[in-house]
């Protein structure tokens, strides 16, 4: 893939992702694609990362993403979107009832790419901090 065809998939990814659109994420991934996040766990295979997607935007509702930066490596078809991510927190998930809480979350994702498809993806984000935000863990003092 070209700098400009990664830019138009990680513009892609972001606008489907954002607009909770599962169709239009779902064709961003290869049919054989893993997905590795503290929240959504790993996931192998195309109809993991749907199920798990799925109840992501069942839980968490009007989600923004601020992007920062995407820095794109041509020679090893690699994308990293570095952004923070906003979202409420408006049905279950993971067996935590809905807060109703705002979480924002700087984020970064590196993308795996081939055939102009993710085929690896791993998430990197304050987890602990997400789950304090949403009322889950509590920080003790000192």
């Amino acid at each position: 893939m070209t700098r400009e065809e990664i830019q138009a998939l990680v513009e892609q990814f972001v606008s489907a992702w954002t607009a909770q659109d599962l169709e239009r994420l779902l064709v961003c991934y290869d049919e054989h694609a893993e997905l590795i996040s503290p929240l959504l766990h790993t996931q192998k295979e195309i109809s993991g990362i749907e199920r798990a997607h799925q109840d992501l935007f069942i839980a968490f509702a009007d989600m923004v993403a601020d992007v920062h930066n995407v820095v794109i490596d041509v020679e090893r078809q690699q994308a990293v979107l570095v952004f923070t991510i906003s979202a409420t927190q408006r049905g279950d998930f993971h067996g935590f009832p809905a807060s109703g809480r705002r979480v924002t979350t700087p984020t970064a994702f590196v993308m795996q790419l081939k055939d102009g498809r993710i085929i690896s993806e791993r998430r990197l984000y304050d987890y602990g901090g997400f789950l304090m935000q949403l009322g889950i863990l509590k920080a003790r003092t000192v």
